[in-house]
């Protein structure tokens, strides 16, 4: 499977922190289970479960530089205990 470096930094908003997701390789294709994320936060104490998440954003610059992304498709599924 992809792994990622995680890093947490501060945003312009008070009380509020980014929490980003480097890939350690290329990844071309493939699903991203929010969920498995949101639980893998929560377990190593990113956020507790009274917090909500605001934002998702897909690049390739998480803190500076330049790059470029192209998402071609995509889907949301919900959770069967959400429907």
């Amino acid at each position: 499977g992809q792994q990622y470096d995680v890093y947490v930094g501060k945003t312009s908003l008070p009380q509020a922190n980014a929490i980003i997701w480097v890939s350690r390789q290329d990844h071309l294709s493939g699903r991203l289970k929010i969920d498995e994320i949101v639980a893998y936060m929560v377990s190593k104490g990113l956020v507790n479960q009274s917090e909500y998440l605001s934002s998702i954003e897909f690049g390739t610059e998480p803190s500076g530089g330049e790059g470029a992304v192209i998402v071609n498709k995509y889907r949301v599924v919900k959770p069967t205990a959400l429907q």
